[in-house]
Order: structure tokens, then sequence, then C-alpha cells
């Protein structure tokens, strides 16, 4: 399809409507795409569909597939840690493990510090932030997982907030956070 706004509108919506008809046949259509930002929504929205109906080998495809965006690569390891963590947490810690140490993993770890912080376990997210090796992307992340840890009344972080930063090695950020 071209490239034109009207023709971009109605590729997406075409290809939505068919990643959820047929992802099989959505991902067959997506392969034989050439590489591009469209493409790589494409990807995201079919390998979300593929997991969602075959689990692990919606993974393998989503995996396999080439992407030119960095930062859609990243919410594609998202995505996957996200769906395995419905299951167990553990589930998705083994994945991560498992992949390259690079941005990509990086997205995946703030991910799963997200997936704890939103089940209260402080321990575990601080120690899923504290494996982001990129300072900018863990800064940003820490900035908002202490200001969801900020006790207002207290004019402070939650003990356990602070006391699970300190263990995760990420004390200096958090003795200094002022929202």
């Amino acid at each position: 399809l071209d490239t034109s706004t009207g023709i971009k509108d109605a590729r997406y919506q075409t290809m939505q409507r068919l990643s959820k008809l047929d992802p099989d046949k959505a991902a067959d259509w997506v392969e034989q795409q050439p590489a591009g930002t469209s493409r790589d929504h494409e990807i995201i929205m079919v390998g979300s569909e593929l997991m969602q109906r075959d689990g692990q080998s919606g993974i393998d495809w989503f995996m396999a597939q080439e992407m030119v965006a960095d930062d859609m690569a990243g919410g594609r390891a998202s995505r996957i840690v996200y769906h395995l963590a419905t299951d167990t947490p553990e589930k998705a810690a083994e994945w991560i493990r498992q992949q390259p140490d690079d941005s990509n993993r990086d997205t995946a770890e703030v991910s799963m510090a997200w997936i704890y912080q939103q089940r209260n376990d402080w321990d575990q997210g601080f120690a899923w932030l504290g494996q982001v090796e990129d300072a900018s992307v863990q800064g940003e992340a820490l900035e908002k997982m202490l200001k969801n840890g900020w006790d207002k009344e207290a004019g402070a972080l939650k003990p356990e907030v602070l006391q699970a930063a300190e263990a995760a090695g990420l004390e200096e950020a958090a003795g200094a956070y002022q929202p």
C-alpha cells in the first residue's frame, strides 16, 4: 500500500481487523512487506494477537521479525514481558534472562520493575530496576517509581520503598528524591 496519510490509515485499520480475525494470514502478509515504521507497527499488532492465541509460537514469531525502530523493538520486549507475567512473573523473568543484554532487555527489565511495583513488591521492583544498564532509562523509571512510593502526608518516601531502593543499590537517588 502507498504511504500517503489516507492510505496509511486504511492500511492500519485493515491490519488491525485482519490481525484479530486471522493473525496467521496477517503475519504472512507482514513478512512480505519492506522494512519500515509501518511494518514495525504491524509487527507489534500481529505479534500481540499471535501471543494471545498461540503463546510461545506467537512469541517466537514476534521475536523473529526484524524491526527498524529501536523504540518499537523495546515495545515488543515490553509486550512479551507483560504477556508472560499474566501467568507468573517468574515466566517473564526467565524469558528476560535469555535475552541479549541490550536496550531491549533494559526495556523488559523496566517492565518487570513496573509489574512488581503494581503488586506492591517493592523489593523485586527495585531489584529489576537495578539491573537496567542504561543510566537514563534507569533514572527515568526510578523517578516514576519513587514518585509512586511517596507518602504525601509524611512528606517522605514510604519506609518500605526507601528500604527496597537501598537494598537494590539505589539508595543515593532514593535518599535525594523530592517530588
